[in-house]
């Protein structure tokens, strides 16, 4: 089976004992989890971006998802997938140039920093998806919302209250093990 990598946004102060953000080092970690989920005891965390690329690499991933944005915005205003997005009633945050985010007084695009760091190392290896798979050797990467990843798959819009029951639910009725 091809390995499926999902890297979740870097840890903060607020989110250091969910389930997804168990990093010992706040601010800093970033948080990993491959499938199936018997593969690997709890997420695993790093620090350093390059890290995860190299961990991706060693687990032999071919299909890396990370929960940050990929691209920052070139206008200071939601990018068009946000927007595309929120014209379906589907709340996102609307990702801001980087200059932006790294001038916010109290770091709260941390995560977004975090994840953007990590496209570059995993883009050496694996293509960014751009939706045609026939030029990336099957090695790619790709920005991921798990919300609108639910709302799709149910068809409909779905409660982000209990967002990890309902998400495992239909993941497996979309058999994909998690």
């Amino acid at each position: 089976m091809t390995p499926k990598i999902q890297l979740n946004y870097a840890c903060s102060e607020k989110n250091t004992n969910r389930r997804w953000g168990r990093c010992r080092r706040s601010r800093e970690g970033l948080s990993c989890r491959r499938a199936p989920r018997r593969s690997v005891s709890g997420p695993v965390c790093f620090v350093h971006a390059a890290e995860v690329a190299v961990w991706c690499r060693r687990v032999s991933a071919r299909i890396i998802g990370v929960d940050a944005p990929c691209r920052w915005s070139t206008t200071g205003r939601a990018r068009t997938a946000e927007r595309e997005l929120m014209a379906e009633k589907i709340w996102c945050f609307s990702t801001p140039s980087r200059e932006a985010a790294e001038r916010h007084p109290k770091d709260y695009f941390r995560w977004m920093l975090n994840g953007a760091e990590l496209f570059r190392p995993l883009e050496s290896t694996h293509a960014l998806f751009d939706g045609n798979f026939g030029r990336t050797l099957g090695l790619v990467c790709f920005e991921t919302f798990p919300q609108a990843v639910a709302c799709a798959l149910a068809g409909r819009m779905v409660s982000a209250k209990r967002k990890g029951a309902i998400r495992r639910a239909l993941l497996n009725r979309a058999r994909v093990l998690w």
